[in-house]
């Protein structure tokens, strides 16, 4: 059964809050100041596209999207 909550990576987070966090834990190594759940999220995928190797390999990607369901 579908939930009627919208998902927390689908709610986007302040551009504004998230390019001041940025710069805070780049410089700064700390979450600390970050007290909205989707800013750290927002902050959390951006991370995760600027990897140079992807997180799953291409050649696991069909393999883990289909043990997901």
């Amino acid at each position: 059964m579908p939930s009627s909550q919208e998902g927390i990576f689908r709610v986007p987070g302040d551009i504004g809050q998230q390019l001041s966090f940025r710069t805070e834990i780049t410089d700064y190594y700390t979450l600390d100041a970050v007290d909205d759940l989707h800013v750290l999220l927002l902050l959390m995928k951006l991370s995760l596209r600027e990897l140079c190797d992807p997180l799953v390999p291409s050649e696991m990607y069909n393999e883990c999207t289909h043990s997901a369901f």
